[in-house]
């Protein structure tokens, strides 16, 4: 799977607080190495009811943003640890089953 840029996919995790939001995307490199990037973002109504993300905080909002990023952070390396530990269980299972082959490999 090649870097997920685009964002028809939804976030994995969503943190909020109040109008701000923290969204956790993961992502794969072309090397099929997973990652995890976020954005803040702010919600707004504008003059018509219409709702909008905005990236721009004022000084109050930055504060709020800033623990915000830490819970992000939080829970990131909490999901880092969850992908590395189900990598390590595939290669263990795939080590005590190795008669467990794709079907591609045993019609060759």
């Amino acid at each position: 799977m090649s870097e997920q840029n685009t964002r028809t996919a939804r976030p994995v995790a969503t943190l909020r607080d109040g109008a701000l939001c923290a969204s956790i995307w993961r992502n794969e490199s072309s090397e099929n190495v997973t990652f995890f990037t976020c954005d803040i973002s702010r919600t707004y109504t504008d003059a018509n009811g219409n709702y909008g993300n905005s990236n721009s905080l004022s000084a109050e909002q930055l504060l709020r943003a800033s623990h915000l990023s830490l819970k992000a952070y939080d829970r990131t390396r909490g999901l880092q640890q969850a992908e590395r530990d189900n990598a390590r269980q595939s290669e263990r299972q795939q080590q005590t089953n190795p008669q467990e082959q794709t079907p591609q490999a045993e019609a060759a």
